[in-house]
């Protein structure tokens, strides 16, 4: 896509900018015309949760739902899944890779190699078996070998409580 640049000096207000114009503008010997390379790095895996809804009562199905973006490297995504739901029900993965149910340690785990910028969503029902009010907040990580972790959590509010305050009209 074609990108604008302009450089300002530190000490200058910025009105200062310095224009350039692309390598085939016939103006100015090329030797004299600045050069600007760009270097890309290296895609950035991308992990965004949610939870649906986002209060519940005992008893009451909650939907996760992780969608990733692929840097093209092997990823795994960890999620640990709180003790206050149940295990999950039919995990369904979307874009690639593959999940599981670890029972022992009430843990989802996807591993996949999806290109550079694919989504992968990954879904999956569970039940909520606390009946106390609390906040459950539950945390997905994303790991990448280059890049390190990324992670993202979502929020649940369970077994909130409705408070009926009186409206008062006036005419």
């Amino acid at each position: 896509e074609p990108v604008s640049l302009a450089v300002y000096s530190a000490d200058w207000p910025l009105h200062s900018g310095r224009y350039f114009w692309s390598s085939d503008h016939d103006e100015h010997p090329a030797e004299a015309r600045p050069t600007l390379q760009v270097y890309w790095g290296d895609p950035v895996a991308t992990l965004d949760k949610t939870a649906k809804p986002v209060t519940a009562r005992q008893g009451q199905a909650i939907t996760y739902a992780l969608q990733l973006v692929g840097s093209g490297r092997a990823l795994t995504l960890t999620d640990n899944l709180p003790i206050t739901v149940s295990a999950p029900g039919p995990i369904k993965v979307v874009g690639g890779g593959s999940a599981s149910y670890q029972v022992g340690a009430h843990r989802i785990v996807w591993t996949g190699a999806v290109a550079a910028g694919q989504l992968v969503t990954i879904t999956f029902p569970v039940t909520l078996v606390v009946a106390t009010p609390i906040a459950i907040v539950n945390q997905a990580i994303l790991s990448d070998p280059v890049l390190g972790n990324s992670s993202d959590l979502a929020i649940v509010i369970a077994n909130g409580q409705s408070v009926a305050l009186p409206m008062i009209l006036r005419h």
